[in-house]
């Protein structure tokens, strides 16, 4: 699992979303899912993202509750069936985790505008973006408390 470092909302007439920051250099895993879109895809194929989000931890009791998102990349074809999908077991997965304190804010704002935008030094030129349901975000941020 990989903390997040920094959070931040950008806001500007091209592009809204929650940008964090991430160092995933010692995780093969995670880099894997960052710089899926470097790589040249089968002629007909296109690669989306899937994305599953809960709280992980003890409880809220203890202050040990945090959120995860769990990222991992699908290649659909013309039709838009998925051919391939690494949801399961393969070695393609990111795990970001978000401090309910520290990254409250992030959160909130998550819940609000619906776009993830993770960027870290290993990511490669163009950032990874992931569009989420808010409704699933404003959820499991309101377990926290619960």
């Amino acid at each position: 699992m990989i903390p997040v470092r920094r959070s931040r909302l950008v806001q500007s007439d091209q592009l809204t979303g929650v940008v964090v920051e991430i160092d995933a250099t010692g995780d093969p895993s995670a880099l894997a899912v960052l710089q899926s879109g470097l790589h040249e895809l089968p002629p007909g194929q296109r690669l989306v993202f899937g994305y599953h989000i809960d709280t992980t931890g003890l409880g809220a009791w203890v202050e040990d509750q945090q959120v995860r998102i769990r990222i991992w990349p699908a290649l659909l074809d013309d039709d838009g069936d998925i051919v391939h999908d690494h949801s399961e077991g393969d070695d393609a997965e990111l795990h970001l985790v978000f401090h309910p304190t520290r990254d409250r804010a992030a959160l909130a704002d998550l819940a609000r505008v619906g776009r993830l935008i993770v960027a870290g030094p290993d990511s490669g030129p163009v950032p990874l973006v992931l569009d989420v349901d808010v409704d699933l975000v404003a959820d499991v941020v309101a377990s926290l408390t619960t």
